[in-house]
């Protein structure tokens, strides 16, 4: 008799936890058949500097013109889109990216503007016969100010010119550009941003190529 009472003490715990275990695989269960709540798609945006010139018929002898990012400031080597919330405070945005590397996407927009200006025939890869001039660009700022009001996309580089041939940095000039952004109720601020920042390095290359075309007539002397 005593044995049969302990095993009907024992019954009621033993249902209890087997309850906790069934509820536990179908929670389980739950999340594995995709029922949790599912995170929103992450947006790509590429980087296309306004104003691009149409592409000219280059004469076959166009100086060659080597365009290599050699670097960025640390809050630019991301591939998000970064914000500034704060006097000393940026933030990434997770779900809003660009398409690659803030420093490779400016030297291969850099690289088609000036080509299609006809300044240079540009490359982003090493030439068998080596390039006329190199231009080496870094990346100092690349961001939304959302402290200003109205917001801003904000784009600073640096950009060294050397003649190849000669070993000698003809320029080395540093580039700033803001573009207002879109703040009102509805915008879309990472589509804007991406927007906002192709408007400021379009309006930097427009003065480097100008920039580019006399430090080149002037090294010539």
């Amino acid at each position: 008799m005593s044995s049969f009472l302990k095993r009907r003490s024992k019954a009621p715990w033993t249902r209890l936890l087997l309850a906790i275990l069934a509820a536990l695989a179908l929670s389980a269960l739950a999340i594995g058949c995709g029922l949790s709540r599912p995170y929103p798609a992450i947006r790509s945006f590429t980087l296309e500097a306004a104003g691009e010139p149409p592409a000219k018929n280059l004469p076959s002898r166009a100086p060659v013109l080597q365009v290599t990012a050699v670097g960025a400031a640390a809050a630019c080597e991301t591939r998000k889109l970064v914000y500034k919330i704060g006097p000393n405070e940026l933030t990434e945005d997770f779900y809003n990216e660009l398409t690659g590397q803030p420093a490779r996407m400016i030297a291969d927009a850099t690289a088609r503007y000036l080509e299609a200006a006809g300044s240079f025939r540009a490359e982003r890869t090493p030439t068998i016969e080596g390039p006329d001039y190199a231009l080496e660009l870094f990346v100092a700022a690349f961001h939304g100010d959302y402290v200003a009001s109205p917001p801003k996309a904000v784009l600073e580089i640096r950009y060294t010119l050397t003649d190849m041939r000669r070993q000698r940095v003809l320029s080395s000039q540093t580039y700033q550009a803001s573009e207002t952004l879109e703040s009102g109720p509805g915008a879309d601020r990472p589509s804007e941003q991406a927007a906002g920042l192709g408007r400021a390095l379009g309006s930097i290359l427009a003065k480097l190529d100008a920039d580019l075309s006399a430090a080149v007539r002037a090294g010539r002397h």
